[in-house]
């Protein structure tokens, strides 16, 4: 796999420009939006530009996620923890949405794309992409299909919430958090402590193994350090901003050599997976509100099929409880991976023909 530094330079620079346009036109969440297009576009228009078996630098997209996690993690306050026991019924209200998501997306993948059973049942699975396609290969299913789908799911997920967020708010939702890159203030004992929280975060993450480590462990050593009074991390809003545009860009980039006719197809499909599964998450998150009381902005952001990164970068952009709704994805995506590995292994539905 190539990784050449000056064309990963160039990819950034075109999603920084990407993100530029879409703050200009005060989109919501503009540099990881903005940022996300920009890379897409030059990835579907001119896929030859790319260098031979190019793929942007994960560990550098990792570690980028490792401040972001230790941003959210820095929001986790002695209040917070107090008042989280409210948010036990949403949680568990978690392992509802699985199954019913989950058997919605694969009635649609079966009747609707005509997939063959293993296709359907891990491209529908609303949530764990890596875990998804690696329980997919083991079944024997497309892989081709299933990582389309879930990337589709993603890139959906974070371009129309946005847009739902910022018409039930009346204003577009990360347009001042960290807007412009330079903005926003900039404590530098604070930024070394969320530092010194992301790295030592990320040695936990892996140390316990736990899912989408990259970005839990982090979250947990920042709260750890926030949530007692011993020290309190803080990421500028211009590094926020900057994550959004690695995060955008390498997403937008992972879209060249698709061929138009199977983007096309899985575009169609994923758009119906998103529609029916946010149409199912606003129910509970209604439902919920109103037998709880909870926030409703954080409801919908918990009960929404995006990434953990990704949802927990709308998250603080709505200046919401981003650690709460962090908790629960990290649920979503536990249960779904758990109830994939518990169907596959001991059921012989999917190696039904048909």
């Amino acid at each position: 796999m190539s990784r050449p530094i000056p064309f990963t330079i160039l990819l950034l620079t075109i999603g920084t420009l990407g993100g530029e346009a879409a703050f200009a036109l005060s989109l919501p969440l503009p540099f990881m939006i903005g940022s996300l297009l920009a890379s897409a576009s030059v990835a579907i228009l001119a896929p030859m530009r790319f260098p031979a078996g190019y793929v942007f630098p994960n560990r550098f997209r990792t570690w980028v996620i490792t401040l972001v996690g230790a941003a959210i993690g820095a929001q986790v306050s002695p209040q917070v923890l107090s008042g989280a026991a409210i948010y036990i019924p949403s949680l568990l209200a978690i392992l509802l949405f699985v199954p019913l998501s989950h058997m919605m997306g694969y009635r649609i993948l079966r009747h609707a794309g005509g997939y063959d059973r293993a296709d359907a049942f891990f491209g529908a699975a609303p949530g764990g992409f890596v875990e998804s396609i690696a329980l997919a290969e083991e079944a024997g299913a497309d892989i081709r299909h299933v990582t389309m789908l879930h990337f589709l799911r993603i890139i959906l997920v974070i371009v129309i919430v946005p847009f739902l967020m910022s018409l039930y708010l009346g204003h577009a939702v990360g347009s001042a958090q960290g807007a412009r890159l330079g903005n926003g203030g900039f404590d530098a004992p604070g930024l070394a402590i969320a530092v010194g929280a992301a790295v030592a975060g990320y040695g936990l993450g892996q140390l316990l193994h736990l899912p989408a480590r990259h970005m839990i462990g982090p979250i947990l050593a920042a709260a750890l350090l926030a949530g007692s009074g011993l020290a309190q991390p803080q990421v500028p809003g211009a590094l926020v901003a900057a994550a959004q545009i690695v995060i955008g860009t390498s997403l937008g980039a992972r879209f060249a050599g698709a061929s138009l006719r199977m983007l096309w197809r899985a575009f169609g499909l994923s758009l119906l997976l998103v529609t029916a599964s946010l149409l199912l998450g606003l129910l509970i998150a209604w439902i919920l509100h109103m037998a709880t009381g909870l926030a409703t902005e954080a409801l919908i952001l918990s009960f929404t099929p995006g990434g953990v990164t990704e949802m927990a970068l709308i998250a603080l952009a709505i200046s919401g409880n981003s650690a709460i709704v962090v908790a629960h994805h990290v649920l979503r995506i536990i249960a779904t991976v758990l109830m994939m590995s518990t169907f596959l292994r001991r059921t012989d539905f999917l190696k039904k023909p048909g």
